[in-house]
């Protein structure tokens, strides 16, 4: 388990984990082909286990907003501009089940990707009213999670990446997968040692 020592240690500004643990330079990213928003709430982007910051690094072109950042209002129409067709990742018995086809003949969509708690997303999307007019998009159903670094609600429910990857599988995007993978492969060795789970 981790240590007051290690709740005290520095942590990367990046990647978010201890220094002794970065992740950094091992990562290799990718071009999604999207133009992909992450809006993150600000508690969460702080945690060792959040994904969605680790996300940002991979995807080239990505962006960060924080939700409930001190001294930082947000702006809904600079993250989801309503003169582009936008969508936004979310779990809903109304959204569109993503396909091949989501995109198809789409001219320069962007994709938001609410990240926390599955009680932090439900939240800031509510309360977000700019957010509303975006089609919703969820995933076909999939394997169960790989990442083991905090235990979902559901075994169908993914971490942030997770998801991501689980996306561009769908898209047909598969080129851009491995790395990714193994992104999500190598953050979660380094906790589960943190914790002393893994040798």
């Amino acid at each position: 388990m981790p240590t007051d020592r290690d709740r005290r240690s520095p942590t990367c500004s990046s990647c978010g984990l201890l220094l002794r643990d970065c992740v950094c330079k091992a990562l290799q990213s990718v071009d999604p082909g999207l133009d992909i928003r992450f809006l993150i709430h600000n508690t969460e982007f702080f945690r060792q286990s959040n994904t969605g910051r680790i996300s940002h690094l991979l995807l080239q072109g990505s962006r960060i907003v924080r939700h409930g950042a001190p001294g930082e209002p947000l702006d809904c129409a600079r993250l989801a501009p309503p003169d582009r067709p936008g969508y936004i990742l979310y779990p809903s018995p109304h959204a569109e089940v993503a396909s091949r086809e989501t995109f198809e003949g789409v001219d320069s969509p962007f994709l938001v990707v609410l990240d926390g708690s599955w009680s932090q997303t439900r939240a800031m999307y509510q309360r977000n009213p700019g957010l509303h007019s975006l089609r919703k998009l969820t995933l076909p159903p999939g394997p169960p999670a790989r990442w083991k670094a905090r235990k979902p609600p559901r075994p169908s429910h993914y971490c942030t990446l997770e998801a991501l990857i689980h996306l561009f599988e769908t898209l047909g995007k598969d080129p851009i997968c491995p790395p990714l993978w193994a992104a999500l492969e190598l953050v979660q060795d380094r906790l589960l040692r943190q914790r002393g789970l893994r040798p």
